[in-house]
């Protein structure tokens, strides 16, 4: 029933993961040094692959701060920035709507469910009578 909703949602994060790709490999792409302790061959932004992994890494929480620190030392002030932006934007937020939307289907069924059911006592019912 909330496969529609749940599909809106994730075509809305990979808009975010693009928009995030495309700045960070502008912002640290060339800038960072791959010798840092979180940043290297494996998670940076030199690629648009590797700069999509690397924030699907961040949003759910994993080494964020460590990568931050990493670009920080390439970008400066901007990094902080980046990185908050995009962790308050992708996990803070993103992932409350998407349990939102979960949360909601479940209740329109229950709902549903509730109004086919004759036997049901409702409020209304009880001020009723």
């Amino acid at each position: 029933m909330s496969m529609g909703n749940i599909f809106n949602t994730a075509a809305l994060l990979t808009l975010i993961l693009f928009t995030f790709s495309v700045a960070g490999m502008s912002l640290f792409g060339q800038n960072v040094p791959l010798d840092g302790d979180f940043v290297d061959d494996h998670v940076n932004f030199r690629s648009f692959y590797l700069a999509m992994m690397t924030l699907f890494r961040a949003s759910t929480g994993e080494s964020w701060n460590g990568i931050m620190h990493d670009c920080w030392a390439g970008a400066g002030i901007i990094a902080v920035i980046y990185w908050v932006s995009f962790q308050l934007i992708s996990f803070f937020i993103f992932m409350n709507v998407f349990i939102a939307v979960i949360g909601e289907s479940f209740n329109d069924n229950q709902q549903a469910e509730d109004e086919n059911d004759i036997l049901a006592l409702k409020k209304k019912d009880i001020k009723a009578f």
